[in-house]
């Protein structure tokens, strides 16, 4: 993992980019075996006005299954925290393959004192992605679009505490409150011995 973000509440510049490669096999009598492989690449951008920002986020996972045996439907790869496909609800989609581009304008509503103190931030975005068995089945006419908008909650010290936003796709709205955001997934977490992202 390499991150050169200035914090996990307003980040307008850096980035934070992630490798990861995970291997699965079964504790019973099976022989179910997998590798898992991940590309986490997130951007920001500054814009015209201070504390407003472009973020951009692209991730591809990928599972290699070992044997003949396939992958558990519970292991397959899914729209779940973080890799979420905004517009449909949770755990939609299921296939070996994942990929998804994700773009949010962010800009600040309210500071209590200072820029970096407790405050709410508005954004807008869109994601675009889909689950897939072989690279040559992503394009566009499989592709899903989802877009919305959301308030961000940040703490006494300018950082991520919690987000409301709410999302359409050609399936519906979603409602979501989360502790959690999508972009620098609780990225501390790697720095203290504790993963938040699913394994499969």
């Amino acid at each position: 993992m390499h991150d050169t973000t200035n914090g996990d509440g307003r980040p307008e510049t850096g980035g934070f980019h992630r490798l990861e490669a995970e291997y699965f096999t079964a504790s019973d009598n099976t022989e179910a075996a997998h590798w898992t492989y991940r590309v986490d690449l997130q951007q920001y951008i500054p814009l015209w006005h201070t504390r407003r920002a472009l973020a951009l986020r692209g991730v591809l996972v990928v599972q290699d299954n070992e044997n003949e045996d396939p992958i558990h439907f519970q292991r397959l790869l899914t729209n779940d925290d973080p890799d979420l496909l905004r517009g449909y609800p949770d755990f939609r989609f299921r296939d070996e393959g994942l990929a998804v581009l994700t773009a949010e304008y962010r800009w600040p509503l309210w500071a209590w004192r200072e820029a970096e103190s407790t405050g709410l931030d508005a954004y807008l975005f869109t994601d675009v992605g889909q689950v897939f068995d072989e690279y040559a089945d992503i394009r566009g006419s499989s592709l899903t679009e989802s877009y919305g908008g959301g308030i961000r909650l940040l703490n006494s010290s300018g950082n991520f505490s919690a987000r409301l936003e709410i999302a359409w796709s050609e399936e519906g709205t979603q409602l979501r409150i989360r502790g959690d955001q999508v972009f620098e997934y609780l990225k501390g977490g790697l720095f203290h011995g504790r993963d938040q992202v699913p394994s499969r």
